[in-house]
């Protein structure tokens, strides 16, 4: 009796040290920590304990950009009020939003870039790489809204190569091995690395997003198959160094 008495009272201890262990996880602090001490000083002292700490900052930033009634600052990266049209510590205006900012671009056009003559543009869609090198393929994805955006800035490791429209596609002959393919816009950066052997074709689609004030690209890698799809579909971009 007195053994299944303990079992229980020991159940209930440890299921009550989950209590103090959610509040710290709310307030940013470790879960498992709050519950290793809410066993050794009691969970009702762990809980008046964790209940009267204030929160971790991130932890409240996090909740209110989950809230949607907080918004980073693209500038100084402060928390500001949704609705606010000037950050209150950069001063920095918020005076159009990612739909309206994708409608001026689209008012705009499309960027002029350099195009690669016929012949190059026949022989990028053979996919066969120079002998000794790999063959990397950056396109851009035109199955959403982006038909008339501007032309989205790419590098290849480090170096940049120019800008790529709706429908286009570069085409570079590359060492084998890894390298790092890169696109930014005025509110942030994106990379991703791809990996190609000699002899073998790899793939990178850049798309746009909404973003608060411009355009935010997105890099992914593509399948072979998926890959050599779009770029059957686009045209062939000079590379502008």
């Amino acid at each position: 009796m007195g053994g299944t008495f303990f079992l229980v009272f020991w159940f209930f201890w440890v299921v009550s040290c989950i209590v103090p262990a959610i509040i710290a996880s709310n307030k940013g602090r470790s879960v498992f920590g709050w519950i290793a001490l809410s066993m050794v000083i009691s969970p009702l002292l762990g809980g008046i304990i964790i209940a009267c700490l204030t929160p971790i900052g991130a932890a409240i930033e996090q909740r209110a950009l989950a809230s949607g009634r907080m918004r980073k600052c693209p500038r100084c990266a402060e928390l500001v009020k949704f609705e606010a049209q000037i950050c209150r510590y950069c001063q920095q205006t918020f005076t159009r939003t990612g739909l309206v900012a994708a409608l001026c671009f689209l008012l705009a056009g499309c960027a002029s870039v350099p195009m690669s003559s016929r012949e190059a543009d026949q022989s990028a869609k053979r996919f066969r790489p120079t002998p000794g090198y790999a063959a990397l393929y950056i396109v851009r994805d035109v199955t959403n809204w982006t038909a008339f955006v501007e032309a989205a800035p790419v590098w290849v490791d480090g170096h940049r190569i120019g800008g790529l429209p709706v429908k286009g596609y570069f085409a570079l002959d590359v060492s084998p091995g890894s390298h790092r393919v890169t696109t930014e816009s005025p509110e942030h950066f994106r990379s991703v690395t791809v990996s190609a052997g000699s002899g073998e074709c790899a793939f990178v689609v850049i798309s746009p997003g909404f973003g608060w004030a411009s355009v935010r690209w997105q890099l992914e890698t593509l399948s072979q198959s998926a890959g050599r799809d779009m770029i059957r579909k686009g045209e062939r971009v000079s590379v502008q160094q």
